[in-house]
C-alpha cells in the first residue's frame, strides 16, 4: 500500500506461477476453506515478514500453502499487465478471480474472505496507479465488524512486516480520491454452513487490557490535569494478563475514553464493560458511559463507587438515533486527587457482561490465541528454531507440538513434544533428520487459574523446508 506519513510502498509482486486458462472462474475450489486461509494467515506473528513483505505476495502465500495442504491445483495467478485477460498476466484485480475468487457483498464479506483495494480504470495493470499519496492494498478478514469495519490481518500496512488492525476500505477509497478506486471483497475459499464469530462477540477496543501500552486511549481533562500509565509485571496488581492502567484528575470529571470506528444502526445494542478498583483502598466514583458519536449524540452511563478489590461495572447504549459514524468508550472519574485502576476492558455488541457475584470470585471463561513462529528452511540434522505465544499472556499450561513430514504424496507424523507456557511465550528446538517438507503445529490445551478458565486453540501450521 502507499500511504502518506512515511508509511512505505505495497508494490505488486509478479507471483512465479501464472493460470493457464482465461476466462471468467467457475468457482470457488471446495477443498480449499476460508477458515484455513484465516489459520494460515493468523500463523504469522505482528513484526514477521512473510516473502517480499507485500500486502499482494502475503495473499499470495497464503493462498498457496493452504491450496497446497489441501491437494488443490488452483493458484493465484501472475499479475503481470495485460490489457485484458490474455496480456501476458491476469492483472491486480483478475488474478483473483482466474484463481477461483468469488465476489461477495460487503455483508457478507466473512473471516477468511480477501479485501482487495484496486484501480477499477485499469484492472488488468499489475503496478499500481498511485493517487493522493495512496494506492492499492490487499488484506484478509478476521472479523466484520459492520458498517464497513473490519479487523484485518495484512502485511505492510506496518512497514514490510505482517500486522493486525481495524481497516475501513471507504476510508482508504475517500484518501485516494474516489472513483475510480474500488473495493472487491473475494471469496477464495469455501465456507460451511455455521458463520464464524462475527462482530457482536469481538472487543473492539484496541490495547483493551493494557498489556503493552496505552495506545488508542486519550484523555478530556475538563480544565484540570488527567493523568494515566500503563504498568506491567507487578504482582498481584492487574486483574487480567500483567498489565493495567492508572490515572488520577485534578478537578472532578476528568475522563479517559477511546473512539471506536463503528456506524451503529437504530436498534443494536452495544455494552461497554472494565475492571476497575482503588489500588489504595480510599473509595473512588465516577462514571461509565457508552456514546453514540455523530448525529444526535446519545449515550448510555453506569456510576460506580469502588474500593479495593476490582469491580466489574458495564455501561450499555441501545442506539435509538441514527446517523451515529462512531462510538466512544468513556470512563469520568469524580474523585480528584485519587489513584484509579482499570482493566480487562471490553466493548462488544450485545448486552452488559453478568454482574459478579462477589468480587475478586467471578468465573470467567475466555478464548486464546495460539501463534507458532519459525524459519522458513533450516539445513538437515541443524537445529531448528520455533517460537510462539499464547494470548491472553496469563494463560498456563503447556502447548504440544505437532510434526508432520511429506513422503512420497503422504503427510506422516513426525512425533510430538509438550513445551511450557511462560508470560504467554513457549519455545521449541530440534534437529530434523530427514530432507524435505516438514508441517509443525502447536496446540495450547487451555488451563484454569483460580476461577478463570482460558480455552484452548490451535495455530495455523507452519511450514518448513528441510535441505
Amino acid at each position: 500500500m502507499w500511504k502518506k506519513l512515511g508509511w512505505v510502498t505495497c508494490a505488486v509482486v509478479l507471483c512465479a506461477s501464472a493460470l493457464t486458462t482465461a476466462g471468467t472462474a467457475s468457482a470457488v475450489d471446495a477443498n480449499i476453506t476460508a477458515d484455513a486461509l484465516f489459520n494460515q494467515a493468523n500463523s504469522y506473528a505482528n513484526g514477521t515478514k512473510v516473502g517480499t513483505g507485500q500486502c499482494f505476495s502475503f495473499g499470495t502465500e497464503v493462498f498457496r500453502i493452504v491450496a497446497q495442504n489441501a491437494g488443490s491445483s488452483a493458484l493465484i495467478g501472475n499479475a503481470g499487465n495485460g490489457v485484458d485477460s490474455s496480456g501476458g498476466g491476469y492483472g491486480y484485480y483478475g488474478c483473483y478471480q482466474h484463481a477461483g475468487g468469488v465476489e461477495v457483498s460487503q455483508n457478507e464479506a466473512r473471516r477468511g474472505d480477501y479485501i482487495q483495494i484496486y484501480d477499477s480504470a485499469n484492472p488488468w495493470n499489475a503496478q499500481p496507479t498511485i493517487t493522493n499519496g495512496y494506492s492499492v492494498h490487499t488484506a484478509i478478514i478476521q472479523d466484520n465488524l459492520g458498517g464497513g469495519v473490519f479487523n484485518v490481518i495484512d502485511e505492510n500496512y506496518t512497514p514490510l512486516s505482517v500486522d493486525r488492525h481495524q481497516f475501513t476500505p471507504a476510508n482508504h477509497i475517500a484518501s485516494c480520491g474516489g472513483a475510480p478506486w474500488k473495493v472487491a471483497y473475494w471469496r477464495l475459499g469455501s465456507v460451511g454452513s455455521t458463520p464464524p464469530p462475527t462482530s457482536p462477540s469481538r472487543n473492539l477496543l484496541t490495547n483493551a487490557s493494557f498489556e503493552h501500552n496505552a495506545g488508542g486511549w486519550s484523555t478530556i481533562n475538563n480544565g484540570g490535569i488527567v493523568n494515566y500509565a500503563t504498568y506491567n509485571n507487578l504482582v498481584g496488581r492487574s486483574h487480567d494478563g500483567a498489565g493495567f492502567m492508572e490515572m488520577n484528575t485534578s478537578v472532578p470529571g476528568g475522563s479517559v475514553y477511546q473512539d471506536v470506528a463503528v456506524a451503529p444502526s437504530p436498534g443494536q445494542s452495544y455494552t461497554f464493560s472494565v475492571w476497575l478498583r482503588s489500588p489504595n483502598g480510599t473509595p473512588v466514583s465516577g462514571t461509565l458511559a457508552l456514546w453514540g458519536m455523530g448525529g444526535t449524540n446519545e449515550q448510555g452511563a453506569t456510576n460506580f463507587t469502588v474500593g479495593p478489590q476490582w469491580t466489574l461495572v458495564s455501561a450499555p447504549l441501545d442506539v435509538v438515533n441514527a446517523g451515529h459514524t462512531q462510538l466512544r468508550a468513556q470512563i469520568y472519574i469524580s474523585t480528584a486527587g485519587a489513584q484509579f485502576d482499570a482493566d480487562g476492558a471490553t466493548f462488544a455488541r450485545g448486552n452488559a457482561a453478568p454482574a459478579p457475584v462477589s468480587p475478586g470470585a467471578v468465573a470467567v471463561t475466555l478464548s486464546t490465541i495460539t501463534k507458532l513462529a519459525g524459519p522458513y528452511s533450516v539445513n538437515v540434522r541443524r537445529t531448528l528454531k520455533l517460537s510462539g505465544t499464547v494470548s491472553l499472556p496469563a494463560a498456563p499450561g503447556k502447548v504440544t507440538i505437532t510434526m508432520k513430514r511429506l513422503v512420497g504424496k503422504k503427510w506422516r507424523s513426525a512425533g510430538s513434544a509438550r513445551v511450557s507456557v511462560s508470560a504467554g511465550k513457549f519455545s521449541y528446538r530440534c534437529k530434523p533428520a530427514h530432507k524435505g517438507r516438514w508441517h509443525f503445529i502447536a496446540t495450547y490445551s487451555g488451563g484454569v487459574v483460580g476461577t478463570t478458565t482460558y480455552k484452548g486453540s490451535k495455530s495455523g501450521v507452519k511450514a518448513v523446508r528441510v535441505k
